[in-house]
């Protein structure tokens, strides 16, 4: 690969217990989780820039994105609009 091209990689780990009918999929739960393998290949590629794609359900479980989970990493700057605002209390 030529060093100044970027890194599309589609991400799909299975999901196992990691998928729950009624809290959605916990990232963290992946196996590998999610986290790891983005990090397996920032470690691989550390000069390139990357755009990660992750295979996800219909619901993603909040409590994947809490600050002390592994998945905190993730930018989700890439959600859908109608996705990326909580509802008013």
């Amino acid at each position: 690969m030529q060093e100044d091209r970027g890194i599309v990689t589609s991400i799909a780990p299975p999901w196992g217990a990691a998928l729950d009918e009624v809290h959605g999929l916990d990232l963290r739960r992946t196996t590998p989780p999610i986290i790891e393998v983005i990090d397996n290949f920032s470690l691989r590629f550390p000069t390139r820039k990357m755009l990660f794609a992750v295979q996800a359900y219909e619901q993603v479980s909040v409590h994947s994105f809490e600050p002390d989970s592994h998945a905190a990493g993730l930018d989700r700057s890439a959600q859908l609009p109608h996705q990326s605002k909580r509802p008013e209390p």
